[in-house]
Protein backbone atom coordinates (compact mmCIF):
# COMPACT_ATOMS: atom_id res chain seq x y z
CA UNK A 1 0.00 0.00 0.00
CA UNK A 2 1.72 3.10 -1.24
CA UNK A 3 0.98 6.48 1.30
CA UNK A 4 1.05 9.93 0.36
CA UNK A 5 1.91 12.49 3.18
CA UNK A 6 0.29 15.83 1.70
CA UNK A 7 0.48 19.20 3.37
CA UNK A 8 -2.89 19.71 5.72
CA UNK A 9 -3.30 23.08 4.49
CA UNK A 10 -2.78 22.25 1.21
CA UNK A 11 -5.50 19.45 1.30
CA UNK A 12 -8.32 20.47 4.08
CA UNK A 13 -8.50 24.14 2.59
CA UNK A 14 -9.77 27.14 4.67
CA UNK A 15 -13.12 26.91 2.33
CA UNK A 16 -16.21 25.15 1.70
CA UNK A 17 -14.56 22.63 -0.50
CA UNK A 18 -11.84 21.24 2.22
CA UNK A 19 -14.80 20.98 4.13
CA UNK A 20 -16.89 18.94 2.09
CA UNK A 21 -13.68 16.88 1.31
CA UNK A 22 -13.57 16.45 5.18
CA UNK A 23 -16.82 15.01 5.96
CA UNK A 24 -16.98 12.99 2.76
CA UNK A 25 -13.44 11.54 3.82
CA UNK A 26 -15.23 10.51 7.46
CA UNK A 27 -18.36 9.21 5.46
CA UNK A 28 -16.25 7.22 3.77
CA UNK A 29 -13.93 6.07 6.08
CA UNK A 30 -17.03 5.03 8.02
CA UNK A 31 -18.91 3.12 5.53
CA UNK A 32 -15.77 1.32 4.37
CA UNK A 33 -15.26 0.15 8.32
CA UNK A 34 -18.49 -0.64 8.65
CA UNK A 35 -19.41 -2.75 5.60
CA UNK A 36 -16.38 -4.57 6.23
CA UNK A 37 -17.09 -4.98 10.05
CA UNK A 38 -21.04 -5.89 8.80
CA UNK A 39 -19.39 -8.55 6.09
CA UNK A 40 -17.40 -10.27 8.71
CA UNK A 41 -20.46 -11.13 10.90
CA UNK A 42 -23.13 -11.74 8.45
CA UNK A 43 -24.69 -15.31 8.29
CA UNK A 44 -21.89 -15.95 11.04
CA UNK A 45 -22.28 -13.68 14.53
CA UNK A 46 -25.35 -14.03 16.42
CA UNK A 47 -28.46 -12.45 15.62
CA UNK A 48 -27.75 -9.37 18.14
CA UNK A 49 -24.25 -8.50 16.23
CA UNK A 50 -25.45 -8.74 12.77
CA UNK A 51 -28.46 -6.33 13.43
CA UNK A 52 -26.09 -3.84 15.61
CA UNK A 53 -23.80 -3.71 12.62
CA UNK A 54 -26.80 -3.37 10.47
CA UNK A 55 -28.38 -0.62 12.44
CA UNK A 56 -24.59 1.33 12.04
CA UNK A 57 -24.33 0.48 8.38
CA UNK A 58 -27.57 1.87 7.80
CA UNK A 59 -27.13 5.47 10.29
CA UNK A 60 -23.89 5.75 7.88
CA UNK A 61 -25.57 5.68 4.97
CA UNK A 62 -28.44 7.92 6.14
CA UNK A 63 -25.84 10.52 7.02
CA UNK A 64 -23.85 10.13 3.91
CA UNK A 65 -27.55 11.03 2.14
CA UNK A 66 -27.73 14.02 4.09
CA UNK A 67 -23.68 15.37 3.54
CA UNK A 68 -24.53 14.61 -0.04
CA UNK A 69 -28.09 16.41 -0.09
CA UNK A 70 -26.76 19.63 1.41
CA UNK A 71 -23.85 20.06 -0.93
CA UNK A 72 -26.15 19.64 -3.92
CA UNK A 73 -29.05 22.05 -2.42
CA UNK A 74 -26.67 24.62 -0.84
CA UNK A 75 -25.33 27.14 -2.84
CA UNK A 76 -21.90 27.55 -1.01
CA UNK A 77 -21.08 24.39 -2.51
CA UNK A 78 -21.98 25.04 -6.27
CA UNK A 79 -18.45 25.59 -7.50
CA UNK A 80 -17.61 22.20 -5.78
CA UNK A 81 -20.70 20.48 -7.47
CA UNK A 82 -19.63 21.66 -11.12
CA UNK A 83 -16.45 20.59 -10.84
CA UNK A 84 -17.59 17.02 -9.38
CA UNK A 85 -20.10 16.76 -12.99
CA UNK A 86 -17.23 17.74 -15.03
CA UNK A 87 -16.05 13.35 -14.04
CA UNK A 88 -18.41 11.54 -16.09
CA UNK A 89 -18.79 8.52 -13.26
CA UNK A 90 -19.20 11.09 -10.61
CA UNK A 91 -21.93 12.55 -12.48
CA UNK A 92 -23.59 9.33 -13.05
CA UNK A 93 -24.19 8.17 -10.16
CA UNK A 94 -25.03 11.42 -8.84
CA UNK A 95 -27.98 11.21 -11.84
CA UNK A 96 -28.46 7.95 -10.18
CA UNK A 97 -28.98 8.71 -7.05
CA UNK A 98 -31.03 12.06 -7.17
CA UNK A 99 -34.17 11.55 -5.65
CA UNK A 100 -31.73 9.84 -2.55
CA UNK A 101 -29.96 13.12 -1.86
CA UNK A 102 -33.51 14.86 -1.92
CA UNK A 103 -35.02 15.62 1.62
CA UNK A 104 -37.11 11.76 2.30
CA UNK A 105 -40.71 13.70 2.72
CA UNK A 106 -40.62 14.75 -0.67
CA UNK A 107 -39.56 11.69 -2.03
CA UNK A 108 -41.22 9.37 -0.43
CA UNK A 109 -40.39 6.25 -2.61
CA UNK A 110 -36.68 6.61 -2.27
CA UNK A 111 -35.03 4.05 -0.60
CA UNK A 112 -34.16 6.87 1.71
CA UNK A 113 -37.45 7.36 2.77
CA UNK A 114 -38.34 3.65 2.59
CA UNK A 115 -35.95 2.14 4.92
CA UNK A 116 -33.21 4.22 6.15
CA UNK A 117 -35.50 6.06 9.19
CA UNK A 118 -34.72 2.26 10.36
CA UNK A 119 -31.60 4.61 12.21
CA UNK A 120 -34.06 6.43 13.82
CA UNK A 121 -36.12 3.73 15.26
CA UNK A 122 -33.31 1.94 16.48
CA UNK A 123 -30.74 4.92 17.96
CA UNK A 124 -33.66 7.44 19.36
CA UNK A 125 -35.25 5.71 22.23
CA UNK A 126 -37.90 7.60 22.70
CA UNK A 127 -41.00 8.18 24.97
CA UNK A 128 -43.61 10.27 23.67
CA UNK A 129 -47.30 9.07 22.91
CA UNK A 130 -46.66 8.36 19.08
CA UNK A 131 -44.06 5.84 20.26
CA UNK A 132 -46.06 4.33 23.26
CA UNK A 133 -49.02 3.47 20.16
CA UNK A 134 -46.42 1.99 18.38
CA UNK A 135 -44.83 -0.11 20.93
CA UNK A 136 -48.28 -1.38 21.81
CA UNK A 137 -49.12 -2.34 17.77
CA UNK A 138 -45.40 -4.51 17.46
CA UNK A 139 -45.94 -6.09 21.22
CA UNK A 140 -49.91 -6.91 19.48
CA UNK A 141 -48.09 -8.08 16.29
CA UNK A 142 -45.65 -10.34 18.18
CA UNK A 143 -48.35 -11.93 20.64
CA UNK A 144 -50.47 -12.49 17.49
CA UNK A 145 -47.59 -14.17 15.79
CA UNK A 146 -46.83 -16.39 18.90
CA UNK A 147 -43.02 -14.72 19.09
CA UNK A 148 -42.36 -14.70 23.27
CA UNK A 149 -39.36 -12.87 24.93
CA UNK A 150 -35.82 -14.59 25.31
CA UNK A 151 -33.64 -13.40 28.19
CA UNK A 152 -30.44 -14.37 28.76
CA UNK A 153 -29.50 -14.95 31.66
CA UNK A 154 -25.90 -15.92 34.13
CA UNK A 155 -25.21 -19.02 35.33
CA UNK A 156 -26.27 -17.07 38.77
CA UNK A 157 -29.77 -16.99 37.09
CA UNK A 158 -29.15 -12.86 36.67
CA UNK A 159 -30.32 -10.92 33.74
CA UNK A 160 -27.80 -10.50 31.31
CA UNK A 161 -29.27 -9.29 28.04
CA UNK A 162 -32.35 -9.85 26.25
CA UNK A 163 -32.04 -11.97 22.69
CA UNK A 164 -33.39 -10.05 19.56
CA UNK A 165 -35.00 -6.95 21.07
CA UNK A 166 -34.44 -5.08 17.88
CA UNK A 167 -35.68 -7.69 15.48
CA UNK A 168 -39.39 -6.81 15.85
CA UNK A 169 -38.54 -3.42 14.54
CA UNK A 170 -36.40 -4.61 11.60
CA UNK A 171 -38.69 -7.21 10.75
CA UNK A 172 -41.20 -4.58 9.75
CA UNK A 173 -38.64 -2.71 7.85
CA UNK A 174 -36.08 -5.25 6.33
CA UNK A 175 -36.67 -8.67 3.95
CA UNK A 176 -34.41 -9.89 1.51
CA UNK A 177 -35.50 -7.62 -1.26
CA UNK A 178 -35.30 -4.27 1.08
CA UNK A 179 -31.89 -5.57 2.25
CA UNK A 180 -30.83 -5.80 -1.53
CA UNK A 181 -31.78 -2.20 -2.63
CA UNK A 182 -30.57 -0.94 0.75
CA UNK A 183 -27.31 -2.51 -0.36
CA UNK A 184 -27.15 -1.70 -4.07
CA UNK A 185 -26.94 2.13 -2.77
CA UNK A 186 -24.33 1.72 -0.36
CA UNK A 187 -22.46 0.21 -3.42
CA UNK A 188 -23.42 3.05 -5.11
CA UNK A 189 -22.26 5.81 -2.68
CA UNK A 190 -19.24 4.30 -1.81
CA UNK A 191 -17.82 4.58 -5.58
CA UNK A 192 -19.06 7.96 -5.66
CA UNK A 193 -17.28 8.92 -2.23
CA UNK A 194 -14.64 7.34 -3.52
CA UNK A 195 -14.45 8.62 -7.10
CA UNK A 196 -14.72 12.29 -5.74
CA UNK A 197 -11.60 11.44 -3.13
CA UNK A 198 -9.39 10.13 -6.02
CA UNK A 199 -10.76 13.12 -8.07
CA UNK A 200 -9.83 15.94 -5.49
CA UNK A 201 -6.36 13.64 -3.96
CA UNK A 202 -5.10 13.74 -7.80
CA UNK A 203 -4.76 17.75 -8.00
CA UNK A 204 -2.66 17.88 -4.97
CA UNK A 205 0.97 17.91 -5.40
Amino acid sequence: MKEVIIDRENYYKDDYEGFAIFLITRAYNDLQMNTALFNNVKGKASDEAQIYFFKLLTSHLKETLKVLGTIKRSSRFEGIMQKWERNELIKKILLDIADELEKPKNRPNSINAKYLNFRNEVFHYCIEEKDFEEYKSIQKQLKVKGINVLLSKDEKGKYKHELGVDIQISQSIFNEQSIEEVDKLRRKIQTLLREILNDYSREKP
